[in-house]
């Protein structure tokens, strides 16, 4: 079952840790939820996107709108990331999801 929160920033109950990576819409960072389970928190920028042709475009809420639902069809499916919270502020798009570790994929394909 998947949260909606509201807000730009993070619930007490998690605490950011390090940065995992950059893309062109936001950052993913280790969040520690306050009982110790680690998760992924993947920061979407509402304000700023970048078009597929690498020129700046206005905001693709569409497709912020299109991943969260693709998550949710694939909630409880085996070998797919699990979504746990969503939490949309003026600002940003927060997405709480499993954290996978062991690297990155691109790496362990090669």
């Amino acid at each position: 079952v998947v949260s909606f929160l509201e807000g730009d920033e993070l619930p007490q109950t998690y605490t950011r840790g390090e940065k995992m990576g950059k893309g062109a819409w936001g950052e993913v960072y280790m969040v520690t939820r306050s009982n110790g389970t680690r998760n992924a928190c993947k920061r979407l920028s509402k304000n700023v996107s970048i078009g597929w042709d690498g020129f700046k475009a206005a905001p693709k809420r569409d497709a912020l709108q299109n991943e969260v639902l693709a998550m949710m069809r694939l909630e409880g499916r085996y070998h797919c990331v699990q979504l746990f919270a969503v939490i949309e502020g003026v600002n940003w798009l927060t997405l709480i999801m499993e954290l996978c570790e062991g690297g990155e994929v691109k790496r362990l394909s090669e």
